[in-house]
């Protein structure tokens, strides 16, 4: 009788820790799940952002977009939102040092004429 309270004991505590242990996955899916969509949303709207900066033809908005570390320079990493920037690149960036000050950036604009 000994053993068969142990056993059915264990086998409660252990579906109860099971069930516990789904739960806690099912809110870590979950937390992940809704950081994903955070990220795809505001990679979305910063791409919707340099379209309407480069359809406006606004330099300065579309340099706010773009230099999203804000250190003065747009690396080629941050222009690979923008197919202008990317498809002139090798001749925007004068000095080859994989990066776009604001006169290199300037020459955008005398290159679409």
């Amino acid at each position: 009788m000994k053993n068969v309270l142990a056993i059915l004991s264990i086998a409660f505590l252990s579906t109860a820790a099971f069930a516990e242990s789904n739960e806690a996955v099912s809110e870590a899916v979950e937390s992940a799940q809704g950081a994903i969509s955070d990220a795809i949303q505001s990679e979305k709207s910063a791409v919707t952002g340099v379209v309407e900066s480069e359809k406006a033809g606004d330099e300065t908005s579309l340099w706010k977009i773009l230099d999203a570390d804000q250190d003065g320079m747009i690396s080629k990493e941050e222009a690979t939102s923008s197919k202008e920037i990317t498809d002139a690149w090798d001749s925007l960036d004068a000095n080859k040092d994989d990066k776009l000050d604001s006169e290199e950036f300037a020459q955008l604009k005398t290159q679409e004429k």
